[in-house]
């Protein structure tokens, strides 16, 4: 009984989530937007169906839909879901000061705020608070969080040949344009005269 609770309640909505946003990385809004709907059918959180409403809108609208989308949560959700707006509408206009602020203010889930605010400490050049944020929270981390908060740090470190081996390994699934982007913030951070990584952004 228990290992069928959290087949179910567990297991099953994270494959479900892992599935929707492999379907979005290719663009396919309306298939990644059912599967979300079934992850709320077994997981009715306040997330899901936060996440579930924003791809119905892309969905709907396409890519375009997403900051339209998250200012209309942000102003007639709830409070947890208008502060998760907010802190992705923060992230959306590469507000990095005021994404970080909000992604330490915890009203935000843990999974949600914490790989942002070890962006932000990278993006605002804080890179031991960066460090230091990741060492403290990578052991609560799922996976796929663990290594992209893993790809901040290699790329605003100059590790290029990190960056290089995460996106050809674990992160494979990203588009080539997220790719290319940390790729070249790798080659700059090593390199501020590089040129070439410079043109890539």
């Amino acid at each position: 009984m228990t290992a069928g609770l959290f087949a179910l309640l567990i297991a099953y909505p994270l494959t479900l989530l892992d599935r929707a946003r492999f379907a979005e990385q290719r663009g396919r809004w309306k298939k990644a937007a059912r599967l979300w709907r079934f992850a709320v059918l077994v997981h009715p959180s306040p997330w899901t169906r936060f996440h579930s409403a924003i791809r119905q809108a892309l969905s709907a609208n396409g890519p375009s839909a997403y900051t339209a989308a998250l200012k209309q949560i942000e102003a007639t959700g709830s409070r947890t879901q208008m502060a998760l707006a907010r802190l992705l509408l923060a992230h959306e206009q590469r507000d990095w000061e005021t994404l970080l602020v909000l992604s330490r203010a915890g009203d935000v889930d843990f999974a949600e705020a914490k790989p942002r605010e070890i962006r932000a400490h990278g993006e605002l050049g804080h890179l031991d608070e960066m460090v230091e944020a990741y060492q403290n929270a990578k052991r609560w981390l799922f996976f796929r969080s663990r290594q992209e908060c893993m790809l901040f740090v290699f790329a605003f470190t100059g590790r290029i040949e990190h960056v290089q081996q995460l996106v050809d390994g674990p992160l494979v699934g990203l588009d080539e344009e997220s790719k290319t982007y940390w790729i070249a913030v790798a080659r700059l951070r090593r390199d501020g005269n590089d040129e070439a990584a410079r043109s890539m952004l």
